[in-house]
Parts: structure tokens; sequence; C-alpha cells
């Protein structure tokens, strides 16, 4: 196996932290999942993301964009769902659209998350507004984007507090996609799984790239 650059640890690094917040938060997951939706994200994104980590971990691939395309290929194949093949999407779009950005800083971050965002839209058909993961993710790109020549950790904390901001307005927001969209007012005044599911990705990139 190739030397792993610091960039290509990078990646790894963001995987394996998400892999375990979203482990660690399985049954908080599933149990705002329960109230609104199926109850089954908190087990999709466990494994998604774990697989995506051990796999990503031990891929061959020195380049940043492939390593992040590939992830995105590994969850669809473990979690055929659809949070996980909008994170599988999201990952692919954002690792081609990094292309020659470099991951650890600001610029190549924005255009990671932009790339998500762009990918998670046209996948999902949805926009913000709809309380779904898009209303963590859209603010969390505009953040980024205001903060491109900054430097990488100050570009994290906006995007982290982008992402809380994004999740509390989503309980003043009415679901109209998935099972959920079944509840419409009922879901008035409870923060949307997908959009949490999205906080902790954010989170993972926040975690593990601030200790690099």
């Amino acid at each position: 196996m190739a030397e792993r650059t610091k960039e290509r640890a990078a990646v790894d690094a963001v995987l394996a932290s998400i892999s375990g917040i979203m482990s660690e938060n399985r049954e908080f997951l599933i149990k705002i999942d329960g109230v609104i939706g199926d109850g089954d994200l908190g087990i999709t994104m466990d494994k998604a993301f774990s697989a995506a980590a051990e796999g990503v971990v031990s891929l061959d691939e020195p380049q940043v964009p492939k390593a992040l395309i590939e992830a995105g290929k590994i969850m669809a194949k473990n979690a055929p769902s659809t949070m996980g093949t909008l994170m599988a999407t999201g990952f692919m779009y954002g690792g081609k659209a990094l292309g020659e950005e470099e991951m650890l800083s600001a610029g190549g971050l924005y255009a990671f998350f932009k790339g998500f965002l762009e990918g998670v839209e046209k996948r999902g058909k949805a926009k913000p507004g709809e309380k779904t993961l898009l209303d963590v993710l859209d603010p969390v790109v505009r953040a980024l984007e205001a903060k491109q020549e900054a430097d990488l950790s100050d570009a994290l904390e906006a995007a982290m507090k982008a992402a809380e901001e994004g999740l509390k307005a989503t309980e003043k927001m009415v679901s109209q996609h998935g099972k959920a969209a079944v509840y419409r007012e009922q879901t008035l005044g409870k923060q949307d799984p997908g959009a949490t599911a999205m906080l902790f990705v954010v989170k993972g990139f926040r975690e593990a790239l601030t200790t690099l």
C-alpha cells in the first residue's frame, strides 16, 4: 500500500470520526426517526459509515477525491436506503467537486460540501425549507463560502455553528418528504432526523480535521 499523505490520511480520519459519532448516536437517531419516520435511521447511518470507514482505510488509493468517491460507493452498497443513498451521493459528488483543491483548506472544505449539496439536491429532489438534511447542508455551504480564505479551524467552526442553527430551524418546519410527510403538522416542534444525521457528518469533519 502506498504511503499516506497528510491529505489522504485526513479522509481516513474523517470517516472514522463520523462512524464513531453515528455509532454513539445510533439509538438516539432510531428514537427521533421512530417518531416521524421508519425508525431505522440510526441503523442505516451506523452501517453506512462503519463500512465506509473500514473500506477506505484499507483502500490503496492515494488520491483524495477518488477515496471520497469510493467512500460514497461503499455507503451505497452497504446501506441502500433513502438516507444511505443520499449520503453516498453527497460523498461521491463532493469528492468529484474537490478536484485539485486541498481537503485540508477552507476552500477545499467549501468545494466538497458544495458538491455534496448539489448531489443531494439532484438525487433527493428537495429544497431548503422542507425539513430535510438540506436545512443543515445549505447553511453549512453558505457559511463555508464566506470562509474560503479563512483558516481551516475557523471554517470548521463556522460550518458547525451553521449546522446547529440549521438543525434548530427544522423544528419550525413541516415535513414534506418521505414517511414523515404523512404526519405533516405533527412534525412541528421536532428536529428532523435526516438533518440531525447531516449535523453529525459536519461534526465528524470538525473533530477529525482540527486534530490533524
